[in-house]
């Protein structure tokens, strides 16, 4: 009898196939004879395998045969050495009826996420037996379904928490702006996950009340933009100015300055003014005080209720604004579908009355 030594060249035997192969020992630094452990097998050719498959090992030279084994995952990640999540999970594959339930696990903790198709050329396991492990582990808690593909609860929670770490986060710097973009939050994620499959993702998170998606933007479920004092004072101010300023509103950018307001929070400020209300966004350089809005929708309609068509210039003597404000004004009302444009005129199209 023969003892292995770690990294030991061998000849590996399987059915009528023979290859040079590496024997990465997991969990000692020789297999003695009469012992047994896990190994990873470095080949020097492919070898075309499938679980359960026996095999024999030779020495190299001279070519005496050392012992045999049982192929636990004919398509394993690179294992590395005396990790006990690795062990623990080559054991429970070991084990008679947990086994493809344990290979299946294993193998998405691998993929991270993985649609069936991929999974199933991964286990090489027939697709029925597939479907009602799936469907068994997904009941259980142990898989969880995100549109299409699969994931382990494992890695679902690893997510989870990169996810309301970066809320909390962002929360506690930016407390102005009331989420952060999907794009950016799926960016913490690996890049194979495609854009549907984040969305449910976050339909998932946000049915648990762990965030709340509002279109574009993400925040923690319980979270609301509280400005302090010091903000408040300065929110207040810009409101003031937009308010007494109406039909002739100042530069957004300029007043932010006034203010005291620094540039890297110009964005956060902006935010808040336009998700609370106080402040309407024309285009990117006109901003209306809500009243001012207000008061120009309100213009609108009594003039549809007696007209069936606008021009530029007669709401510019409405208004008693001038062409630099309006023109922008009613491209908004088209953006908006309260207005549509015929040539020089406009019609009403879901104006309400």
């Amino acid at each position: 009898p023969r003892s292995v030594k770690n990294l030991a060249p061998v000849h590996l035997y399987l059915g009528t196939a023979r290859v040079v192969a590496r024997l990465l020992l997991l969990d000692r630094e020789e297999l003695l004879p009469g012992e047994k452990g896990f190994a990873q097998c470095r080949l020097e050719s492919p070898l075309a395998t499938e679980r359960r498959d026996r095999f024999i090992i030779r020495s190299y030279s001279p070519v005496t045969t050392i012992g045999g084994g049982i192929i636990v995952d004919p398509f394993p990640g690179r294992h590395r050495r005396f990790r006990q999540p690795v062990l623990q999970q080559l054991t429970e594959l070991e084990q008679g009826l947990k086994e493809d339930r344990a290979f299946v696990l294993k193998k998405l903790d691998e993929l991270k996420l993985s649609n069936f198709s991929r999974l199933e050329k991964a286990t090489r396991l027939s697709v029925s037996c597939l479907e009602s492990i799936l469907k068994e582990m997904e009941l259980s808690g142990q898989v969880i379904k995100i549109g299409e593909s699969f994931t382990g609860y494992n890695t679902y929670r690893q997510w989870e928490r990169l996810i309301t770490s970066e809320l909390e986060r962002f929360h506690k710097e930016h407390p102005l702006f009331s989420g952060i973009s999907r794009a950016r939050l799926k960016s913490l994620l690996p890049s194979s996950i495609s854009s549907k499959e984040f969305d449910t993702f976050l339909d998932k998170l946000g049915q648990q009340q762990r965030v709340l998606v509002r279109g574009d933007l993400v925040s923690r479920f319980n979270f609301i933009a509280r400005p302090s004092p010091g903000d408040r004072d300065k929110l207040e101010q810009i409101a003031g100015i937009y308010r007494q300023a109406g039909w002739v509103p100042p530069a957004f950018q300029e007043t932010l300055a006034a203010a005291g307001i620094e540039s890297s929070r110009q964005d956060e400020f902006e935010s808040f003014l336009l998700s609370s209300g106080e402040l309407v966004k024309i285009s990117e350089e006109l901003y209306f005080h809500r009243d001012t809005y207000r008061e120009a929708v309100e213009a609108l309609g009594r003039h549809f209720r007696s007209s069936p068509t606008l021009t530029l210039a007669k709401f510019r003597d409405i208004t008693g604004s001038s062409r630099k404000i309006i023109q922008p004004l009613l491209e908004h009302f088209d953006r908006q579908k309260y207005t549509k444009r015929v040539g020089d005129y406009r019609v009403a199209v879901n104006l309400k009355s």
